[in-house]
């Protein structure tokens, strides 16, 4: 019975040394026998049975002390589990509510430096006196600035009939576009 409730105890009763007292009286009884000189042996074990009883009690308290032990050290084992599992979900807990926190409290602040570029296009218009038609070809200057920027955009265009240039002089003698 007890070797099925702690089976990994029974080592416990090999350890167990019992001292046997035995009382041995020998008698000596001399005997002359036509002669023969006869010595009868009486061997009177006294107390054997008392021996036995006692060791029978010491065992017995042994073992019942022996199982009392091992249950005070499976509940002790029972309690230390229940701890630590209870120390690991609480450990387990404040894990997620720190990163919970992170997540819902940190302001990340995304720093965006808006250059407002004041872009000064100088458009100067150079008046060349000539004869020909001229073609001004289209000019556009597009600076993107991508947050918040000012975009500039400058578009030169002359349309034909405004790329004849006429060419009158004054009494001068100056050229003067119209």
């Amino acid at each position: 019975m007890i070797l099925n409730v702690l089976p990994h105890q029974y080592v416990v009763y090999q350890n167990v040394v019992v001292v046997v007292v035995v009382v041995v009286v020998v008698v000596l009884e001399v005997e002359v026998v036509n002669g023969v000189v006869l010595v009868v042996v009486v061997v009177v074990v006294i107390g054997v049975v008392v021996v036995v009883v006692v060791v029978v009690v010491v065992v017995v308290v042994v073992v019942v002390v022996v199982v009392v032990v091992a249950v005070v050290v499976e509940v002790v084992v029972v309690v230390v589990v229940v701890v630590v599992v209870v120390v690991r979900a609480a450990v387990i807990v404040v894990v997620i509510a720190n990163i919970a926190s992170i997540g819902r409290f940190s302001n990340t602040k995304n720093t965006t430096t808006n250059s407002n570029s004041n872009n000064t296009t100088n458009n100067s218009n150079t008046n060349n006196t000539t004869t020909n038609n001229n073609n001004t070809n289209n000019t556009t200057t597009t600076n993107n600035n991508n947050t918040n920027n000012t975009t500039t955009t400058t578009i030169i265009y002359n349309d034909e009939d405004d790329n004849k240039q006429k060419i009158n002089k004054n009494k001068q003698g100056r050229t003067r576009l119209s």
